[in-house]
């Protein structure tokens, strides 16, 4: 009965931590508390003060990790935890959407797992997903196809990547040319092992719609390439 209590109690302080309604001094107490999910919560609530959240930098990890994904976290603990030892943190990190440019920068040349964050993140600059777009990790890469912010050209260069997943990435951004959508078609129809990642399906679902889109109701098949593209 006791630890049902004391587990009660805890849970109650974790949802007060994470709360919208919370006053900052009582997220400044919770702050202290013993419990690791306590203290991660408050690291995490956008309403906890700059002065708490400063003063959890040297917590767990895990805590860490939540200070590094706050959007709310103060500049110069952001710099501070980009040199984190920890990767998973600096990745959290590379997703913050207010982490500043020069940080996402850095982290651009990090672990592959902080890269692939920072390919994903939609405040990361053109400039630098063109460069991530050449990552020697098809993860990385992938994580370029996905960013809604990739240039076309770009997604255009990485239709034509080695790996399967990076083209089924390429295939689903909205912003990825027909061309590239029906480049990826025709290399996909028949390859092997196509069938089971599902690549051809997805870049032909792409462009039906895509057709779709254009009222053009009556198509086959195997309609060839140039009346592909003079239906744009």
């Amino acid at each position: 009965m006791g630890l049902n209590k004391v587990d009660s109690d805890i849970n109650d302080k974790i949802k007060l931590a994470k709360s919208d309604h919370v006053s900052s001094s009582e997220l400044a107490q919770l702050a202290k508390h013993q419990d690791l999910d306590v203290r991660k919560e408050v690291a995490g609530n956008f309403k906890t003060p700059p002065d708490v959240l400063i003063d959890l930098i040297n917590d767990s990890w895990i805590v860490r990790s939540f200070l590094a994904e706050n959007p709310n976290s103060p500049v110069e603990l952001l710099i501070k935890l980009a040199d984190d030892e920890d990767e998973y943190v600096r990745s959290r990190l590379a997703t913050n959407l207010k982490a500043p440019v020069d940080l996402l920068v850095k982290l651009s040349k990090d672990g592959q797992n902080v890269r692939m964050s920072v390919a994903e993140n939609i405040r990361t600059p053109v400039y630098l997903l063109i460069e991530l777009a050449c990552d020697r990790s098809w993860q990385v890469r992938m994580c370029v196809a996905i960013n809604p912010n990739t240039p076309s050209d770009t997604l255009t260069s990485l239709s034509e990547d080695g790996h399967w997943g990076v083209q089924y990435r390429v295939a689903e951004n909205p912003n990825t040319p027909i061309e590239a959508i029906i480049s990826i078609i025709e290399r996909a129809k028949g390859s092997v092992g196509v069938s089971d990642n599902g690549l051809y399906e997805m870049a032909r679902s792409r462009h039906l719609a895509y057709l779709e889109s254009k009222n053009i109701g009556d198509y086959k098949e195997d309609l060839s390439k140039e009346l592909f593209l003079s239906c744009k």
